[in-house]
């Protein structure tokens, strides 16, 4: 393993596009998990060329050259996803642009052999509205392994987010679920 040890503990779901964990402890966390197992070897994979924000390879350069100090890639992961299909219509909440979205009403696994294959683990930057890498839709990880687009012209997505300051818990539910929804049918 390269570097330090792995941690699974991060407790703002905002944080979810660290990498590595500042020290002390200097931890693999999230996507980052896969480079210290060495599984993806090649720290650019953790970089949308199409980003626009701070998070770019460029600023995290020396710390992936072995400096101290914490690594943001710029796609969120998730780590948990729904264990069951969204068959049954979900409640409807306001987001904070004021339109409705669902609310996830299925109970959510950290197991990828229970989760539904359509279900989003992993996606373009959702930090906040600055921090997205296209501004019409999103690439999308799901469970089942496979790469889909996620068509955000509607901005289903992108009208949750806040712009400055990173999005909240039950914003980053909504969106997950609105990502989820927007499977391919399984």
């Amino acid at each position: 393993m390269k570097g330090g040890t792995i941690s699974r503990k991060i407790d703002s779901p905002w944080e979810t596009d660290l990498l590595r964990l500042a020290p002390p402890g200097a931890a693999w966390d999230g996507l980052g998990i896969l480079y210290g197992a060495e599984y993806l070897p090649a720290p650019k994979l953790f970089y949308c060329p199409s980003h626009k924000g701070a998070a770019r390879y460029a600023a995290y350069e020396d710390q992936w050259g072995g400096k101290p100090g914490e690594i943001r890639g710029n796609f969120q992961y998730r780590g948990r996803a729904p264990a069951e299909r969204l068959d049954r219509p979900a409640p409807m909440m306001a987001n904070a642009g004021g339109r409705s979205a669902p609310q996830p009403t299925v109970p959510l696994t950290l197991f990828l052999s229970a989760m539904r294959p359509g279900s989003a683990l992993a996606v373009d930057g959702i930090r906040n509205a600055d921090a997205v890498n296209h501004r019409h839709g999103a690439n999308v990880l799901r469970a089942g392994l496979s790469v889909t687009w996620f068509d955000d012209a509607q901005k289903n997505v992108l009208g949750i987010l806040p712009k400055g300051s990173p999005a909240t818990s039950s914003q980053l539910d909504l969106i997950w679920t609105e990502l989820d929804r927007g499977a391919p049918e399984d």
